[in-house]
């Protein structure tokens, strides 16, 4: 520091006040000039992070939607078409957090960690379908595999009770770190 004040005092000396003053002031402009420049890149940058995570969480609302209605389908057919609906989602949701990976840092892994239970749930949905197309084509009504059947069935629908209730929770894990994103 006291050789920057000993050369401004010495510039000072040699080109008088007045010339140093323009100098300095002229520096100034080009560093606010400079500052000004990244501040809007930053803005740029926030608004292109916000807009992703935005796009993101709206289609994860999508997925979560999905995935109550193929919750509450036990046709085989009608259960194929929400699956294929559900399934179609998941991916839209996993290419948006690709997108927004750049933004978002070391959470990319830990939420694409918290959309396994929307796989694995959407697996379960998968066992259940295949399940009961089978039981379809059987066809076989006795007593003794009609029991099996709907036991088989309410084991399936279990399992996808847990794998839903993690995709609840691994959505309620996401919504809290993207509004930490989002808020730093």
């Amino acid at each position: 520091m006291n050789a920057v004040f000993s050369v401004l005092t010495f510039l000072v000396s040699v080109f008088g006040s007045a010339i140093v003053s323009n100098y300095l002031n002229g520096k100034t402009s080009e560093k606010i000039k400079k500052l000004e420049s990244k501040l809007n890149l930053n803005q740029k940058n926030n608004e292109v992070r916000n807009n992703g995570l935005n796009v993101f969480w709206n289609n994860l609302i999508n997925l979560k939607q999905k995935g109550e209605a193929l919750w509450e389908e036990n046709n085989a057919t009608e259960l194929n078409d929400r699956f294929v609906l559900f399934v179609t989602q998941l991916q839209t949701v996993t290419e948006d957090l690709e997108r927004v990976s750049i933004y978002i840092g070391k959470e990319y892994t830990f939420i694409k960690a918290l959309l396994y239970p929307f796989l694995k749930y959407s697996n379960g949905k998968l066992n259940l379908i295949s399940f009961l197309k089978k039981i379809e084509e059987v066809k076989l009504r006795s007593t003794k595999i009609a029991h099996i059947e709907s036991s088989l069935v309410d084991d399936y629908k279990i399992a996808n009770k847990k794998y839903k209730d993690e995709y609840i929770e691994s959505f309620d894990s996401i919504r809290e770190k993207i509004a930490n994103i989002i808020q730093s």
